[in-house]
């Protein structure tokens, strides 16, 4: 079986719960809950980590799948399905829009 190895900056946070899943960082528990008391739980240290790569069973392909970012915000077609008026005028001249929904704001603001 092959092995890799990556040199990974994280918080000792992160490295507790590596190695407290058995993942090799190259401390134990007890050093890793020293450091965190010494330095405090989001104190970044570098590690190594060794993991062994298994090969594929035979006829099965590798497939590299990469991260996309993903925004919680919503398009304006479904701001528009929810409830929000981008045209909204106000009524009665206090210079709020769309009162009492959750658009609510000041005129001329685009949310």
């Amino acid at each position: 079986m092959e092995t890799t190895t990556q040199t990974l900056t994280m918080p000792l946070m992160h490295v507790y719960h590596l190695t407290y899943d058995g993942t090799n960082t190259g401390h134990t528990l007890e050093e890793v809950t020293e450091l965190m008391k010494e330095y405090g739980s989001e104190h970044q240290i570098e590690i190594t980590v060794t993991t062994t790569v298994s090969e594929p069973p035979a006829g099965e392909q590798t497939v590299d799948v990469s991260s996309e970012e993903v925004s919680d915000e919503q398009t304006l077609e479904e701001k528009i399905a929810d409830g929000y008026n981008p045209d909204a005028r106000d009524g009665d001249g206090d210079g709020i829009v769309q009162e009492g929904t959750k658009w609510e704001r000041p005129v001329d603001t685009e949310m």
